[in-house]
């Protein structure tokens, strides 16, 4: 078949695909990456690209998405619309995966107890061979390490090691088995990182085991975005081909790859003295990471193919560390709350909590764990993304340029852009607070609608009432916030409240419907831990009146930043961490909360804003 040419204005750039092929795919051949939070369903209208020529027909998906004038100057879905023909295209820039991510890593002077770690070295001084003493080399290495394990590999080379170094040495021992053989040192290096793999973002950091010292922290975007930016997508993704499965598990190793070395490089680290890697990420992304195919977590009864901690060596995986360093990936709790809640509550020290504690960690996949006493209860709640700004129609993750907080001061609002460049769009933060402020003028009413100017109380200010106007349908209402710095306005639209009231329902009815289980009022809970980036930047009380969280004293709600990444870097700092964090996964009664009879009467409820002050 005849090869047609897509010519890409702006990048100097073509590509030659075959008649049918997406203008998204033709786009990630030459490595340019546009935003699909739906996975390229259609349905988030999200990779606009301008048909320069108009030699690419519009989709059903196209016309529902852009009006009859945005259509003739050539606006199309990447992800819905097929190559036919040559044509020429433009990518707008807000169609562009945000390459710069906000997260949520380790101060620079982060240091970390190394009382137990799992990875030693351990120092010996061998006595040598003779007629008097004929032990064996073995014999005589576990004569001072002690009972432990010697592979193939290390026994192949022990001979020849004792005797070019005098019969000493140092042994890297993980556990009791010997990973590697050095020459003795006076200043013994010894490293290990930790990974919070997370559907969004990946944190990534290398600790000195010695001292239990931050060498350095880093992230990226997750790769696997370019899937969908949930897990149900990047299921329905996996699914398609195994190809995809080994794409998805091999682009998150390659940057991880890629970080570890930079980060070595520029503090002069090799590669080879990192010894041990672990990883804390969700259930899915746990699966993916392996290469385990996870389509049988988006049916009834949801259940994941392991549960305990697995231990491999990280060479299988792909990870270029010592050829024998160890990776350790999380025990998970059940097919939706997986090794990062368990890593956060590890590192919260949840079961040691003293009273009626409720864990929220918010997002796509917002996970729940109530402890009494050490007593706990878990489950998730399918929120969707719209607290990473996708579907929302100027949504945008905690990027530069997006809008993070906004608040209404002397009669208009007042609104924070992440470093202070001009706005591009806005975030799951900032759209909390544009809600709750509106809810507490009476502009949105309990049930999420945007009143007209002529309905909203007389007690509104005259420039707020100004920003209520029609949407570009003409059909509906829309908030006005600013002009972005494309010249395009940024505003909240009815549909995005409507977003948000069910992100925010899916997750406070799952955690009524975990309380319920635990025979537990909210108004009875001792304090809330709100984990994870994007709950670290959510404002109490906003989150309070959109009945995000339960409606308790601002001083018992308590951010606790990363504890994912956290939990993951006291891993690999301690064996009885270790050994803790599958004992708290067996500990974590399971609630399946999207099964339980009243989740449907309790998320209809929660789809209702609470009244402003009412508990």
């Amino acid at each position: 078949m005849k090869e047609h040419r897509l010519s890409l204005s702006d990048y100097s750039r073509d590509v030659f695909a075959l008649p049918g092929t997406t203008i998204f795919e033709c786009l990630a051949r030459a490595g340019i990456l546009v935003r699909t939070p739906c996975g390229g369903q259609g349905t988030c209208g999200k990779c606009a690209i301008i048909s320069c020529d108009g030699a690419i027909a519009p989709s059903e998906e196209c016309l529902k998405f852009f009006s009859d004038k945005e259509i003739a100057e050539g606006m199309r879905l990447a992800c819905k619309t097929k190559l036919n023909s040559d044509a020429v295209v433009k990518v707008p820039k807000e169609s562009l995966f945000d390459k710069e991510l906000l997260y949520l890593g380790f101060d620079d002077d982060a240091n970390l107890p190394a009382k137990d770690p799992p990875v030693d070295i351990l120092q010996f001084s061998l006595p040598e061979p003779s007629l008097e003493n004929q032990l064996t080399d073995l014999e005589s290495l576990r004569n001072s390490l002690g009972d432990i394990e010697v592979g193939l590999d290390i026994l192949r080379e022990l001979p020849l090691f004792l005797r070019q170094n005098a019969f000493k040495g140092e042994a890297i021992v993980f556990q009791n088995e010997i990973l590697a053989l050095r020459a003795p040192s006076s200043t013994p290096s010894l490293y290990a990182v930790s990974i919070d793999l997370g559907t969004t973002s990946v944190v990534l950091s290398l600790f000195d085991v010695k001292s239990g010292r931050l060498v350095q922290s880093g992230g990226f975007m997750n790769p696997q975005a370019k899937f969908g930016d949930d897990v149900i997508s990047r299921i329905s993704a996996q699914k398609e081909s195994r190809e995809n499965l080994e794409e998805m598990r091999r682009c998150v190793v390659d940057s991880a790859n890629s970080l570890i070395q930079d980060i070595c490089n520029s503090k002069k680290i090799s590669r080879e003295e990192i010894y041990l890697i672990s990883v804390a990420g969700n259930t899915v992304m746990e699966l993916f990471l392996c290469g385990i195919p996870a389509g049988q977590l988006g049916e009834i009864p949801f259940a994941p193919p392991f549960k305990n901690s697995i231990l491999m060596d990280a060479s299988k995986l792909g990870f270029n560390l010592n050829p024998n360093a160890k990776i350790h990936l999380f025990p998970v709790i059940g097919g939706f709350v997986g090794g990062d809640i368990v890593a956060g509550i590890l590192s919260s020290e949840l079961p040691s909590q003293p009273g009626k504690v409720l864990f929220v960690d918010v997002g796509t996949n917002g996970e729940i764990v109530f402890s009494d006493n050490g007593k706990m209860l878990g489950g998730a709640a399918a929120a969707g993304p719209a607290f990473e700004g996708a579907r929302i129609d100027c949504g945008m993750r905690a990027a530069p340029g997006a809008i993070e907080k906004i608040l209404i001061s002397d009669g208009d609002i007042a609104y924070n852009v992440i470093r202070n460049v001009e706005p591009l769009g806005i975030c799951g933060t900032a759209l909390i607070d544009i809600t709750a402020e509106l809810l507490r003028l009476g502009v949105l009413d309990q049930y999420g609608r945007l009143l007209d100017s002529e309905e909203a109380p007389a007690s509104v200010p005259p420039a707020i009432r100004r920003r209520i106007r029609p949407d570009s349908s003409g059909n509906s209402l829309e908030f006005f916030i600013c002009r972005a710095r494309d010249g395009k306005d940024i505003s909240v639209s009815q549909k995005d409240f409507r977003e948000l009231q069910l992100a925010s329902g899916a997750i406070r009815a799952s955690i009524l419907i975990i309380l319920k289980s635990a025979g537990v009022s909210p108004n009875n809970l001792d304090t809330v831990l709100l984990a994870g980036a994007f709950g670290n930047f959510i404002r109490r009380k906003n989150a309070k009146t959109i009945g995000l969280i339960p409606d308790i004293p601002d001083s018992k709600i308590l951010y606790i930043g990363n504890a994912s990444a956290a939990g993951a870097a006291a891993l690999v700092m301690s064996k009885s961490k270790m050994m803790e964090a599958d004992k708290i996964a067996g500990a974590v009664e399971y609630v399946e909360v999207s099964q339980d009879p009243d989740f449907q009467d309790e998320f209809a409820s929660s789809l209702i804003f609470p009244e402003a002050g009412v508990p």
